[in-house]
């Protein structure tokens, strides 16, 4: 970290410290030295004067990094060393959240810090769980949930709270990022590309005295010509203020995930240890399984954490007494099939949604495909069909590499390889870590027999390698949820339900749909979403270039209807991070055709909507999307 902030090769060594407000000197000292040696001693850290005389005599470069690190560190300082206050935790259900959370407990109990944990689903959740826990803290921490609403009117916070914002949906609020109550962490390297309006931009700063006179000079009136210049300069500067809030607002995205960006946070007060790094893993795996981000970006990022991995392993071996039982994590070319491991090729295969709307197993013809493709790998069919770990070993050695190879020559899957973490335990347990988000997904959204609270304590418990139990649990969920979204995707293709003769692909779900149930929830919606338009453009690829609106009955008392949107399967930006346009496009039609809509949890371009405004709204949106 210190390398990458001084942009220059150095040769340091420095001691154990008691305070992350020390590692802000440490720093500081380092920008003053440029590229010299430099040795850090406990007793030989600056006093806080020295440190502020030491800025002023920075050059630009080395002062702004030095003063942006201080105060970043000093956020997270004061609120780790604040073992007296009490700390509310806002924690949405997400599977990125669960792994945060996990990593955000570890440190406050270190701390000593009391805190109350409260699952949210939705900004309606948010208020309510805040409005009933507010008077225990002044401090708040937001995980996933709150960066894209404004905070402040939301919840009416008052002048004497704090919120903590860890969020990985972009783009933030405008107002969350202009608030004195509220603090959006963010990593330093994503600082550049948040393209933040400057304050000027979006808000008006009257002139007291222009405000409140009336005349130019004395007592004379102003002239009708000067208060039309006046009224002309608005306009301009308001319509300069909306396009700069739509080209803002405009696409909506996902960062690094909150549990990578607080394990980042972990390394630097030392706290780090092959559990933590797990769930940060897991965080980052569970953005890939959802296509939150592009494989380009995991690439990336799952780098970054093959590094931390290393630097785990070379302070590891200089310790002899390490539990026989550590967690063990490996990097390694891996398939990115749903639960492969505790399930068996074939299956996988078969319902994966990257093979399955590629494939298509549910018809005579996607069947015979599948055979011919364990046929040309050289997998007997009853190998493939019983479980993995009961597979013939020799035909495991290579058989990676002649699938992968097998499925980018017939089917064009180049996204089918990744670079995945591999964790074994307890000398016979093995699993990715895209497993354990699958499995954590399980239990947070599919299993309907448990309270929100105990699908989110038990889902906690996956990070846990120790608890395979939930785990296993979680897995037998996942695999009923995608045996579930086969038969619907075929129904749907099937039926009549999705037509491509709008400006984009429209799908209406059945209500009598059996399997109703699965896709109530953010994961269920848009997996299904995803699955059907993967389908159906491997079939008509002329559609590719289309996005796609799912129609959700949600039989509830509201009588509301969700709409999920999601962009298209191969865009200009397919080598980047997906962007939705769907989150601002609902809003805009929502005014225009004066329709209520009700943000259905933190992901804007899913909505719901009542049944009687949904003709109306759509016929709002196409215009919008067309112009």
């Amino acid at each position: 970290l210190i390398q990458k902030l001084c942009s220059v090769d150095m040769d340091i060594k420095v001691f154990p410290i008691n305070h992350a407000e020390d590692i802000v000197n440490l720093v500081v000292e380092l920008c003053i030295h440029g590229d010299d040696k430099f040795t850090a001693y406990h007793q030989n850290i600056p006093s806080q004067s020295e440190i502020i005389k030491a800025v002023t005599r920075l050059p630009k470069v080395g002062k702004v990094k030095a003063l942006a690190l201080m105060e970043r560190f000093g956020s997270i300082a004061r609120l780790s060393n604040a073992s007296v206050e009490h700390v509310n935790i806002m924690c949405s259900l997400e599977v990125d959240s669960i792994s945060c959370c996990k990593l955000l407990l570890h440190v406050l109990r270190r701390n000593n810090t009391i805190y109350s944990l409260y699952p949210v689903v939705d900004p309606d959740q948010l208020l309510t769980k805040y409005s009933d826990s507010y008077q225990q803290a002044k401090y708040f921490i937001f995980i996933n949930c709150g960066a894209t609403v404004d905070i402040s009117e939301l919840l009416q916070l008052s002048k004497d709270i704090t919120v903590f914002v860890l969020d990985s949906h972009r783009p933030f609020n405008l107002e969350n990022v202009y608030s004195t109550n509220v603090r959006l962490l963010v990593s330093s390297e994503e600082m550049n590309d948040l393209n933040i309006p400057d304050a000027k931009d979006i808000y008006i700063v009257e002139d007291e005295e222009e405000e409140h006179s009336e005349t130019d000079d004395g007592n004379l009136p102003k002239s009708p010509v000067a208060k039309q210049a006046k009224k002309d300069s608005r306009a301009q500067w308001e319509i300069k203020r909306n396009e700069i809030m739509f080209n803002y607002y405009q696409f909506n995205s996902y960062s690094m995930s909150s549990s990578m960006l607080l394990y980042k946070l972990i390394c630097v007060l030392s706290l780090e240890s092959n559990d933590m790094l797990w769930c940060a893993i897991i965080g980052l795996s569970s953005q890939l399984v959802q296509d939150h981000i592009g494989i380009e970006q995991y690439t990336l990022w799952s780098t970054d954490m093959s590094q931390q991995l290393r630097r785990l392993r070379l302070n590891q071996r200089d310790q002899n007494d390490l539990p026989k039982d550590c967690l063990s994590i490996t990097f390694q070319k891996d398939l990115l099939l749903s639960l492969y491991r505790q399930w068996n090729l074939y299956d996988s295969v078969c319902y994966s949604r990257l093979t399955a709307g590629t494939l298509r197993p549910w018809t005579d013809h996607g069947l015979k495909r599948v055979r011919e493709f364990f046929a040309r790998c050289g997998l007997p069919l009853a190998q493939c069909k019983q479980k993995f770990q009961s597979m013939d070993k020799k035909l495991l050695d290579g058989a990676q590499a002649v699938m992968e190879e097998n499925f980018i020559q017939q089917f064009g899957l180049t996204d089918i390889q990744y670079g995945g973490f591999v964790c074994k335990a307890l000398y016979k347990h093995v699993f990715a870590a895209c497993d354990i988000a699958e499995a954590i997904a399980g239990l947070l959204y599919f299993d309907k027999q448990k309270s929100t609270k105990a699908r989110f304590l038990e889902a906690m418990d996956c990070l846990n390698i120790a608890r395979t139990n939930s785990v296993y649990r979680g897995v037998q969920f996942y695999q009923a949820f995608l045996k579930a979204v086969n038969k619907d995707v075929q129904q749907i293709l099937c039926d009549g339900s999705l037509m491509s003769n709008c400006p984009m692909l429209h799908c209406r779900v059945n209500q009598d749909l059996s399997t109703l149930h699965y896709y109530k929830n953010i994961y269920g919606a848009l997996f299904l979403a995803q699955h059907v338009q993967r389908a159906f453009i491997s079939e008509k690829s002329k559609h590719r270039h289309k996005a796609l609106i799912l129609i959700l009955p949600l039989k509830n008392q509201r009588n509301g209807i969700l709409l999920v949107g999601i962009p298209p399967l191969y865009s200009e930006n397919t080598s980047g991070n997906p962007v939705n346009l769907f989150g601002e496009a609902f809003s805009r039609a929502a005014q225009k055709m004066k329709c209520y809509i009700r943000q259905y949890c933190f992901e804007s371009s899913i909505i719901e909507i009542h049944l009687d405004d949904i003709e109306n709204f759509l016929t709002g949106l196409y215009s919008i999307l067309e112009t």
